[in-house]
């Protein structure tokens, strides 16, 4: 997820230029994007660098914690930072050609959205204990009496 800057690192300071992000299917570690990324990024030129704002929409497949079935899950993420030639520790890099990489801020962001219980929905009853089988509605598990008798040792 690459954008061309250079245009507005030349223009004057408080110059301002928007880009549609569409389409982008970048490689995020951690992450199994399922959908092309969406969004939009507003930069303003400010000395030593650019302040870069926007929104992207992410679809990444999840694990359900409670059936194990994968899902997707769909975040809406704020993605915000300075950008510079030569970028201090809290600042990310602008390339040689006038381009930054978004991929390592929207990762970073989508990895602290993911959800601590990540069920594929609300309701899931998960699996069931004994068989292994999903717990859906109208589920049965016919038990067997002599299974879940204690077994007494004489002797």
């Amino acid at each position: 997820m690459h954008i061309n800057v250079s245009h507005i690192l030349a223009s004057e300071l408080g110059e301002q230029a928007s880009f549609d992000i569409t389409g982008e299917n970048p490689e995020i570690p951690d992450l199994e994007l399922t959908q092309p990324i969406t969004g939009i990024a507003t930069a303003v030129r400010l000395e030593g660098g650019l302040q870069l704002e926007g929104q992207v929409h992410l679809v990444f497949g999840l694990e359900c914690q409670r059936c194990l079935d994968p899902y997707q899950h769909k975040a809406d993420l704020e993605i915000g930072g300075f950008f510079s030639i030569k970028p201090a520790e809290d600042e990310w890099p602008i390339s040689a050609r006038g381009e930054i990489n978004l991929t390592p801020l929207v990762r970073e962001e989508a990895l602290i959205n993911i959800p601590i219980q990540q069920l594929c929905a609300k309701d899931c009853q998960g699996l069931c204990g004994e068989c292994g089988n999903k717990l859906e509605d109208g589920h049965k598990h016919q038990l067997q009496e002599n299974i879940h008798k204690p077994r007494i040792k004489k002797g």
